[in-house]
């Protein structure tokens, strides 16, 4: 005996939803809706994904980019959907997710409070897509001098800032680093790390690059205990997901001999 299939209902007009039939689905309590029916104000988006208003105020805001493409590709794993395997994502997908959402919110006076004591050898660090220096840099150089314990490493994606021009957007205390904008692009380009004074550094060319799928910047820190490698990472709106990916692992067995390294990035 088959059993009667159950058709999902529209949560405004209480009318079936078709298949076919565009719908916006709240991420934490599915709640569901012909998207005609809704208006903008009924639901929120944050970080990429839907919510209902009511659960869009109670939801931990996290900065997790990773976690659709986690979400959206274990929903597609369902064999009774796809005669192919979808292909498996790489490995650090998936710890960047982990780590992201494992992640915790701070104020500025409650960050304070928990580093006070903070040894001053720790090294820290720090990574923002600033959308342009023009438009965002002095609210965030202000922001950071709130910060009573300095960050070893800043890191900025989307900058729009060549290395002609970055003597403008300095940081006190710090050495600026950063990497050719890509040609003839004036927005969403740019990368940049700036490094407290007390770490001297030189510049990985190997692993520095401009392309149309992803932008990087790498340093080496040379007076520490070990040899520590950061890098800034970013793909382009327009860079395509699996190029990203080919440069990002060429980039990890590059940097695989480095036993320490940080890399920030956004996807």
């Amino acid at each position: 005996m088959v059993g009667r299939l159950v058709k999902e209902v529209c949560g405004y007009c209480n009318k079936t939803i078709n298949i076919g039939q565009a719908t916006t689905e709240c991420y934490k309590c599915d709640k569901i809706a012909h998207t005609k029916c809704i208006n903008v104000s009924d639901f929120v988006r944050i970080e990429s994904l839907d919510y209902c208003v009511p659960c869009s105020k109670i939801v931990d805001r996290k900065y997790n980019p990773y976690k659709i493409l986690v979400d959206s590709h274990q929903s597609s794993d369902d064999p009774r959907f796809y005669d192919e395997d979808p292909g498996a994502l790489p490995d650090f997908i998936h710890n960047a997710s982990n780590i992201l959402q494992s992640c915790k919110s701070f104020s500025t006076t409650q960050f304070n409070d928990l580093t006070q004591n903070l040894d001053k050898n720790t090294f820290s660090s720090y990574f923002l897509n600033i959308d342009g220096n023009q438009t965002n840099f002095d609210q965030v150089a202000f922001e950071l001098s709130q910060f009573k314990s300095p960050f070893s490493v800043i890191g900025f994606a989307e900058t729009n800032t060549s290395p002609s021009l970055s003597h403008l957007y300095q940081i006190t205390d710090y050495t600026s680093y950063y990497q050719d904008t890509y040609p003839e692009k004036h927005k969403g380009t740019g990368v940049a790390l700036y490094l407290h004074h007390m770490f001297n550094a030189v510049v990985i060319d190997s692993l520095s690059d401009t392309t149309e799928n992803l932008e990087s910047l790498f340093i080496k820190i040379t007076n520490t205990e070990r040899p520590i490698t950061v890098g800034a990472i970013y793909r382009p709106p327009n860079g395509s997901y699996d190029g990203f990916f080919d440069r990002t692992r060429t980039y990890k067995r590059k940097s695989s001999c480095t036993r320490h390294s940080l890399h920030h990035g956004r996807l």
